[in-house]
């Protein structure tokens, strides 16, 4: 074995390493703090936000120099069985090929998924923002190499999705977890470029999938409500003592709607009438939501109000819009 086909070897290594590294450090740098240091004009920022403004491009240059590392690797190792005698075809215990080719195959499997995949892939999504930058120019450099191959790939791609549902693909190449997000936020809150309020506040919209809608409701022992033969007189001295202009009505264990002052000033209504004109059609959700599906729902709805309920559709509770802005500007605690 001479030390040329070593190092061929640990360049092959190197190279796969490092392309399936910037793959991953592509996905995970934080953006926040690469706007600010673009914004701060500081060349490798700049180099590097030019190059992950086209992620197709970056995305198949990096495949691209990952194969032909990967290819110039199993070419060396090839080589240097055929050097050694492994020439022939040859049948192991009678049914498994074994040849030159073969033989690199199983040679390199394992290595490379453990040093040129794995670790590189783990190393570069935890220190992304430090090592994407390092390597700003020689990205640059990738990119403009492979220009020729990747241009063409790039309209092909786009005209083969681009009547496919979710085809936006320089969008779908950057969406993250919601842990994801948590990392860029905090990472921008330690380097200043957050306030601690606007922190939290983010911090509260990552997590609102992981609350669940109870947590935030308002029970239903504490909600105005009235029955279905209240009077406009029972609805003016509950909304005086609870200082509300909105009361649930509520038969047994049925919600039936809700009534609001407005309604009643709007049909000049005497206190002796019932409130049942007025009743108008309630938004219920059930008590597993979480908070980011119960926001969507009330955001489109004309009350921006709900009433939560069990698995037997009876209510528990009640939520409003109002109640989720003020958890996401943290003055709501859970």
């Amino acid at each position: 074995m001479n030390l040329s086909f070593i190092i061929a070897v640990l360049l092959g290594f190197l190279f796969s390493a490092f392309f399936s590294g910037v793959e991953t450090g592509g996905y995970t740098l934080n953006r926040i703090r690469l706007r600010r240091r673009t914004l701060e004009k500081k060349p490798a920022a700049q180099i590097l936000s030019n190059v992950l403004r086209k992620p197709l491009l970056f995305i198949f240059s990096v495949l691209i120099g990952n194969n032909i590392a990967v290819y110039f690797l199993s070419k060396t190792v090839t080589d240097h069985y055929l050097q050694n005698g492994l020439h022939t075809q040859q049948m192991l215990w009678g049914f498994f090929p074994w040849n030159a080719e073969m033989a690199a195959t199983l040679t390199l499997t394992f290595p490379l998924f453990i040093f040129a995949e794995l670790a590189p892939k783990n190393y570069f999504r935890k220190k992304a923002n430090h090592l994407m930058y390092r390597f700003a120019w020689l990205l640059q450099l990738l990119v403009w190499a492979t220009s020729p191959l990747t241009v063409p790939l790039q309209k092909l791609f786009r005209l083969l999705v681009r009547n496919t549902p979710g085809g936006d693909v320089n969008h779908e190449l950057h969406r993250l977890s919601a842990e994801g997000l948590k990392d860029y936020f905090s990472d921008s809150a330690r380097e200043g470029v957050l306030s601690p309020d606007q922190s939290r506040m983010l911090d509260n919209v990552v997590s609102m999938h992981s609350v669940p809608l109870r947590m935030l409701m308002t029970p239903l022992r504490k909600t105005p409500s009235l029955t279905p033969d209240a009077t406009v007189a029972d609805f003016k001295q509950i909304a005086q003592q609870r200082q509300t202009d909105t009361v649930l009505i509520i038969d047994k264990h049925h919600v039936i709607g809700s009534v609001s002052i407005f309604h009643i000033i709007n049909r000049r209504l005497n206190d002796s009438q019932p409130l049942t004109p007025c009743i108008e059609e309630v938004l219920q959700l059930q008590s597993h939501r979480n908070l980011k599906s119960a926001f969507y729902r009330l955001r489109r709805h004309p009350r921006h109000s709900a009433v939560v309920i069990d698995a037997r559709n009876h209510p528990i509770g009640y939520i409003s819009l109002d109640a989720i802005a003020r958890y996401i500007a943290g003055k709501e605690s859970l």
